[in-house]
């Protein structure tokens, strides 16, 4: 039977329609098996009329609401971004891009949203779009770093389909001038985690923002400017804060940073303090290791972090004003005002991101009352792969607390709330650098003498080290993935001679310029006990040409006087080296060699043969940075200061060795 026009339009419409609840089904899927996840807005991030789009996503559930931003992916050339460097040993000529994934002023702009955070990014990968004459020789980023750096270059003899060879001039040029067409060709993926959830692989594409890095400040300049989606943002504070001191609170096992308030400002506060972030010296109780209620996979142990509540604050402030007055400064609790804790971002160091089994989430507050003292303690929630795992930590970090929480820094920032005709009524406080949750060597009873204690052993391993000449033993360094060293070994000039006896060596010697720290002390380092198998060690090069180099390495292990000090680690870090050779391998396991005490594996004396310096000699070495300094500058004699791959060896300008403590 043919169908009337009639009932025919009715049964195209019905189909219509079906089509189109059949497609309101499919795109509404993701959103489901997302749970509730949405994108929010395109937030566009103004800076000196260049806006940078920024995808925002919002969770809400019945208890609240989430928003997390995406990476940003944003590149801010500075003076010096696009300078010509060259890897003499993986023959790769490059530039370093600096690649910015988060930007802070984004979150100061939506504060008025709740539990606003940059999604979590675990892994950052470069490459090119297929027919780029360039090469992405890698992505060099740490775990929850603010920053990355591509590394962009040529390798070998490169050429696209035309023809057209690879030079790494022509990409300076190309770069400095405005032309960012090689970057546009850069592809990056990132797995990045929104809510807590498995991580997915997203791919984003570079975008150049050519000023400098903004500040707060940029947004100052007029009422327009100081508007971001319609937030206001707050201002930085003006400079007429001065840091004065670190003074020791709740008993001595925290610190609270003092600034002096410029006396010219009309106000009766002189002095402003910043809100404390340490760990707290609460047992940890069992009820405080449950199963995560979001996986229940997981379990987790929630830590409690001391920080300023309504129950210590009066206490907490009356340490500060005593400990204002013992630096002579007569000043009165109305005089001495808090700024309050707005938000504090933890890094970790390569200890616990190394650590697959332990997941470190960030500090959550409690609800501020009025005068921002909040009801409460701090909590920072760690995550584990079962309850066994939690228990265990958990009796770790209660037998010695510093152990753990020395791998953890926080960077603040906080809220000053004056008014004054210098200062707006409210600004923000950000402190360049992150500070330790914890005091290495003074905080809490685990560190007090006795060796009943726990921990005793190590600290009187710290004590000796620390306090021993010569006085170049305790000269750290602070690198720019927020982690801390102790140097071990320095060169810098020919002004000292590392053609030493065995007891130099054992000992230590040197000065502020030239040092070996002792291989004693390096033993002590690298082998107290609660630190795990070993430390992770780097190693700092400057070639003659003006190359920079670094390797890594974890389990570094120097053995005591009984096994000649030898010297084993468990395996070279690839991902946090710029060498792809590894060089220190030719002495792993060997005992340490000088002219007068021969423990090498070669049938001769290596030190004796080249250059009568002490090392771990294997048959010979490939690395050997206690060498003679070059006279003049370059030169190729294996006697000299060396790192060597399997196809060359490079001499050295300047060498450095560091362990992470």
């Amino acid at each position: 039977k043919i169908p009337h026009r009639q009932e025919f339009k009715e049964i195209l419409f019905l189909c219509n329609k079906m089509k189109l609840i059949f497609l309101l089904i499919g795109l509404a899927l993701p959103l489901l098996e997302a749970g509730s996840s949405k994108q929010l807005r395109k937030l566009y991030w103004h800076s000196e009329g260049l806006e940078a789009p920024v995808l925002v996503r919002k969770l809400t559930t019945r208890e609240s609401t989430l928003v997390e931003i995406d990476p940003v992916m944003l590149v801010r050339p500075t003076e010096t971004s696009w300078t010509k460097r060259y890897d003499p040993i993986a023959k790769q000529a490059y530039i370093d891009v600096p690649v910015w994934l988060t930007v802070k002023n984004i979150e100061f702009a939506l504060r008025s949203e709740i539990s606003v955070k940059f999604a979590a990014v675990t892994d950052v990968t470069a490459s090119m779009d297929p027919g780029s004459v360039y090469n992405a020789f890698g992505f060099v980023w740490s775990q929850g770093e603010e920053m990355g750096v591509l590394r962009l270059g040529c390798s070998d003899a490169n050429q696209d389909k035309t023809g057209h060879v690879c030079n790494i001039d022509d990409l300076v040029e190309s770069l400095s001038s405005g032309h960012n067409a090689p970057l546009r060709r850069v592809l990056l993926k990132a797995e990045v985690s929104f809510f807590n959830r498995p991580p997915v692989t997203l791919e984003y594409r570079l975008r150049l923002l050519n000023t400098r890095r903004p500040e707060l400040e940029d947004y100052s300049v007029s009422s327009r400017d100081r508007k971001l989606n319609g937030q206001s943002i707050l201002p930085y504070c003006a400079e007429r804060l001065r840091l004065l001191k670190s003074i020791r609170i709740n008993n001595g096992t925290c610190s609270a940073m003092v600034y002096e308030f410029d006396p010219r400002m009309e106000s009766r506060i002189s002095h402003l303090v910043e809100e404390p972030i340490c760990f707290s010296a609460d047992p940890i109780s069992p009820e405080s290791i449950q199963r995560d209620p979001s996986d229940q996979n997981r379990w987790t142990v929630a830590l409690k972090m001391l920080i300023r509540n309504k129950n210590n604050e009066a206490s907490l402030l009356a340490e500060v004003v005593s400990g204002l007055s013992k630096l002579g400064r007569k000043v009165k609790a109305g005089q001495v005002k808090w700024m309050a804790l707005w938000r504090a971002q933890r890094s970790l160091s390569g200890a616990l991101l190394d650590d697959d089994s332990v997941r470190v989430g960030e500090l959550r507050l409690p609800p501020a009352l009025s005068g921002s003292s909040r009801d409460g303690n701090g909590e920072v929630e760690l995550h584990c792969r079962h309850e066994a795992a939690c228990r265990s930590l958990a009796a770790k970090i209660q037998a010695n607390p510093v152990n753990f929480w020395r791998h953890i820094r926080w960077q603040a920032t906080f809220l000053v709330d004056l008014s004054t005709e210098s200062l707006p009524p409210q600004c923000i406080h950000a402190p360049e650098g992150a500070r330790f949750a914890a005091l290495p060597k003074l905080s809490g009873s685990s560190l007090t003498s006795g060796a009943a204690q726990p921990g005793a052993e190590e600290a009187a391993a710290w004590r000796q080290v620390c306090r021993n000449p010569p006085a170049t033993l305790c000269r750290t360094k602070h690198t720019a993935d927020d982690r801390n060293w102790i140097v071990v070994q320095q060169r810098r000039s020919a002004s000292l001679g590392f053609d030493r006896p065995w007891a130099d060596y054992v000992r230590g010697f040197g000065d502020g310029e030239n040092f070996w720290i002792g291989l004693t002390a390096l033993h002590m380092l690298t082998t107290a006990s609660n630190r795990g198998p070993g430390v992770n060690l780097r190693i700092q090069m400057t070639f003659w040409n003006g190359t920079e180099a670094f390797a890594e390495y974890t389990g570094f292990q120097v053995a005591g006087h009984e096994a000649n000090f030898s010297m084993t680690y468990s395996q070279m870090s690839k991902s946090k080296s710029s060498v792809f050779y590894d060089a220190l391998a030719d002495g792993k396991g060997a005992g340490f060699s000088t002219y007068d005490r021969d423990r090498d594996r070669d049938s001769g004396s290596c030190s004796q043969t080249w250059g009568r310096g002490g090392w771990w000699f294997g048959a010979c070495y490939k690395f050997y940075p206690n060498g003679l300094y070059p006279p003049g500058g370059r030169n190729l004699d294996w006697k000299y200061m060396k790192w060597a791959s399997n196809k060359e060896i490079v001499s050295l300008s300047s060498v450095m060795m560091m362990v992470q403590i």
